[in-house]
């Protein structure tokens, strides 16, 4: 595996209403649905941690998944590119 000088961030958008989530029969937040015992978002950061990358989590609450997006990339503006 190469090592990256300057590696791209994993961004984990964590500020969804999960609508689509309650449409398809869930309830209560996607993101604390369990998955193999754990929590969804709980998972999906073990997974970012294990990648050895950087990353940042957007939970600010934005109406929309770009504007999430946007105010992840504005975090990480340092960044090489972005992971989502």
């Amino acid at each position: 595996m190469t090592s990256l000088a300057n590696p791209p961030t994993v961004i984990v958008l964590a500020s969804g209403r999960g609508e689509r989530f309650v449409a398809a029969g869930g309830s209560g937040s996607k993101l604390r649905a369990p998955l193999a015992g754990k929590p969804v978002l709980e998972r999906t950061l073990d997974a970012v941690r294990a990648s050895g990358l950087p990353w940042h989590v957007e939970d600010a609450g934005h109406p929309g998944m770009g504007d999430s997006i946007a105010a992840a990339v504005r975090a990480t503006s340092g960044a090489s590119g972005w992971l989502i």
